[in-house]
């Protein structure tokens, strides 16, 4: 007969003391309550803890006071991590349940040599325990009664202490069942552990493994509750106010975060501009300086101007380059370093299809629907931005974004890599390389030299060119956006505020990479890594 596998019998009583725990919250509360009342009645008055009464009253009800405070709290801050540190990590737990277990039986202890062991021998005057002791007139509940703040008879102070004494005696039970179940879970384990032949130090190292992503995990779910409790409920609150105020409140705090995030990105596209300078000084001119080479007959031929941009008619753009790089006798009568700039202009108004004429997508060379390439390429963050998020005007973005049921667009896909501190806490590194996985891929279309380029090495490329076009406001293209995009409206952006929305879900897109503020800024048509002309 097939033996049917059994559930591992220590981490089930393991998880039935974590239920214990939980379940002894509302015992410890009353059983506190109860301790520090009446330990506050004696310590208050002299003649209850002076001699005069049993002494082990006294001590008895300070026992059971601290205790009682270190047992409740104990519980609260323990009942969560409880689950998360699995045998044998709970040995600090078993410990201080232990303790719990010895000073609330010890408290217990004491409480059963002067508190009755039911509520009806507390109405009965002829009890021992109800009797003064020898030279005093009243007995210790009665004295008790007669000194406490409150109006109360002897009988009803006498039914506290006893019911104080029976919950400290479930407590004492409860704990030390729970005391056992650790000790038992550990010794199990560590057993378990010892039949397999795995050592105890790969042991801990694979639970410490577990128990590190428990503990990260909760400090997750504590920040994601404080975030919640700082952000979400206000925002909700302020959802159900009329639309009349949202709408102003929103229109302040947008505009106030648009200038602060405008001024900082002038400075970063300051800095790349003045770092790109150096750089070029730095580096000197990389362009060639002319120089005849030994001539050829293709040299020659070519040098005819006429009969150079005949053949540019004939040939596509990545073809001409290409043809300079044959010789420098060549390159001079294709490319002369005198009239580099002029050429290359030339050139892109003759070569390729007259029509069809484009850039390619991760340099400046120019390409036409013949001599294009298409890889599929996946749509990076950076890159949904551009080709989705469109700026609306002021008034459009006040009356058909702001003042609408308003949403912040959450369409664009995860980063590559965690941007901020929170989100590498609160998300793991697993999480953002499957949402690179799940990326749509669409076509770019690419000259011949950056089609033999991998995946990668065009997204890199292309990355850095693309976050400076979004904070300069440009298009896919190279060109500036001037007018909303709104349909129907066709207004000029003007200076101030960009607004960014999304053509999927029609929501403003709040990421930073968009430009915040409209100014007069220089941009260059042909800027990012250069493939093909600058190459010669």
């Amino acid at each position: 007969m097939k033996a049917t596998s059994t559930p591992n019998r220590p981490l089930v009583l393991f998880y039935c003391s974590i239920l214990i725990r939980f379940v002894v919250l509302a015992p410890t509360v009353f059983y506190q309550k109860h301790a520090s009342k009446h330990y506050e009645i004696i310590s208050d008055h002299a003649k209850l803890h002076d001699g005069t009464y049993d002494t082990a009253i006294f001590v008895g009800e300070k026992i059971a006071n601290r205790w009682a405070s270190v047992v409740f709290y104990w519980n609260i801050s323990i009942a969560i991590a409880s689950a998360v540190f699995i045998p044998p990590f709970n040995f600090p737990i078993v410990v201080v349940d232990t303790l719990a277990t010895v000073y609330l039986s010890l408290a217990t202890h004491y409480q059963t040599g002067y508190v009755p062991h039911s509520k009806s021998a507390c109405h009965l005057s002829d009890t021992s325990l109800m009797q003064p002791p020898q030279g005093v007139n009243e007995s210790f509940f009665a004295a008790a009664a007669r000194l406490n703040a409150t109006a109360a008879l002897p009988a009803d102070i006498c039914a506290n202490f006893v019911e104080e004494w029976q919950y400290g005696i479930t407590l004492s039970f409860f704990y030390a069942l729970m005391a056992l179940i650790g000790i038992y879970a550990i010794c199990s384990t560590l057993r378990e552990v010892k039949k397999t032949g795995k050592s105890l130090r790969n042991m801990f190292g694979d639970m410490g493994k577990l128990v590190w992503q428990l503990v990260i995990g909760i400090a997750k779910c504590l920040v994601v509750s404080s975030w919640c409790l700082i952000w979400l409920i206000p925002q909700m609150f302020f959802r159900y106010l009329p639309r009349n105020i949202q709408g102003p409140i929103r229109s302040v705090r947008r505009y106030i975060v648009k200038l602060g995030l405008g001024a900082t990105q002038k400075t970063e596209l300051t800095m790349v501009e003045l770092t790109t300078e150096l750089q070029k000084k730095k580096n000197g001119n990389q362009r060639y300086q002319g120089g005849d080479g030994e001539p050829t007959q293709l040299a020659t031929f070519l040098s005819v101007y006429d009969i150079l941009v005949l053949v540019s008619e004939q040939l596509h753009y990545i073809d001409i380059i290409t043809l300079s790089r044959v010789s420098k006798s060549v390159r001079e009568s294709v490319l002369p370093s005198q009239d580099f700039s002029r050429r290359l202009k030339i050139f892109r108004l003759y070569s390729c299809q007259p029509d069809h004429k484009l850039d390619c997508w991760t340099c400046t060379t120019q390409i036409c629907i013949d001599c294009q390439h298409l890889p599929l390429l996946p749509r990076t963050t950076i890159h949904h931005h551009i080709d989705i998020c469109r700026p609306y005007c002021s008034s459009c973005f006040k009356t058909h974004v702001l003042h609408e049921p308003y949403e912040v667009c959450s369409c664009a896909p995860a980063p590559a890599y965690p941007r901020t501190p929170l989100q590498r806490f609160v998300r793991s590194f697993r999480f953002f390389t499957k949402a690179q996985r799940r990326l749509r891929k669409v076509q770019r279309p690419v000259c011949r030299e950056c089609n033999r380029l991998t995946e990668e090495d065009l997204l890199a490329l292309r990355e850095r060119q693309a976050k400076l076009e979004l904070k300069r406001g440009l298009k896919s293209n190279g060109e500036v956006w001037t007018t909303c995009t709104r349909s129907g409206c066709d207004r000029d952006l003007g200076r101030g505020p960009r607004w960014w929305v999304c053509r999927q879900c029609g929501g403003e897109c709040v990421s930073r990479f968009h430009k915040a503020v409209g100014r007069a800024q220089k941009h260059d048509d042909g800027h990012g890594q250069v493939i093909g002309e600058e190459a010669v």
